[in-house]
């Protein structure tokens, strides 16, 4: 037995083959931003409902590291952190925290009378990190008395973003409410999918039993007619039915 040769892809199974894999290979690249604007997903509803806080684009402020020191505003008082995303500063920043040593940065007053305590975050990238900032957390501080600060840096041809920090701290809380979201969208899922399932069952049963009623009508129909035969056969020729 032979077969014959399977069909030559077309042109359109090629074409979207190929933005498939530039899809993969971009979301690859980009795991990090990924990672963030799912978890950002997964919030916005708690979020939305005021269960959690959450970063919005206005939110964020960039911070050029051309010139050091530089001067940034803080807009009002609150817990704020620091996005990094260039990869030797990162490298460094890691070495330092491993090594418990002192932040590598520093945040005074404009007049230098008052020096921000400076806390290194010693994690990676996470979901809850928001994806309006570059790169993943590094400081987090807080600002009693909004106004200008002097900024002390290594100067680099980057940017650093200025976040308020809705996350530090509040880790669990945020787990529990997406958990829960998770939950109650599967719960839906499951009524909706078990609740369609359940219709074609019925349906199903109800046309097998259809179908049993039809055979078995089929049956008997055929039982009597075979019986009529048998008794056409037992009567004298000139009696029976033809």
């Amino acid at each position: 037995m032979t077969t014959g040769l399977p069909k030559p892809p077309t042109f359109r199974s090629i074409f979207f083959g190929i933005v498939l894999f530039i899809i993969a290979l971009l979301a690859f690249l980009r795991i990090g931003d990924v990672v963030k604007y799912a978890g950002t997903a997964l919030i916005y509803i708690p979020a939305k409902l005021g269960l959690i806080d959450m970063v919005m684009p206005k939110d964020v402020i960039p911070l050029p590291l051309e010139e050091n020191p530089s001067l940034i505003t803080i807009p009002s008082p609150g817990q704020y952190v620091l996005y990094l995303n260039n990869y030797d500063m990162l490298v460094v920043h890691d070495a330092i925290v491993a090594g418990d040593s002192e932040p590598w940065m520093k945040l005074q007053s404009e007049d230098l009378d008052t020096q921000v305590e400076l806390t290194l975050i010693g994690r990676g990238l996470t979901w809850y990190d928001t994806p309006f900032a570059r790169g993943r957390p590094v400081v987090t501080f807080k600002i009693d008395e909004p106004g200008t600060y002097r900024f002390t840096h290594p100067a680099r041809q980057d940017t650093i973003y200025l976040v308020p920090d809705t996350m530090t701290g509040k880790e669990s809380r945020i787990t529990f409410w997406v958990l829960a979201e998770l939950a109650l969208i599967g719960g839906v899922a499951f009524y909706i999918v078990r609740k369609r399932t359940a219709n074609r069952r019925e349906q199903l049963m109800k046309t097998r039993a259809e179908n049993r009623a039809r055979v078995e009508e089929t049956r008997k129909r055929i039982e009597k007619k075979v019986e009529n035969k048998q008794k056409d056969e037992d009567l004298p020729y000139w009696k029976r039915r033809y």
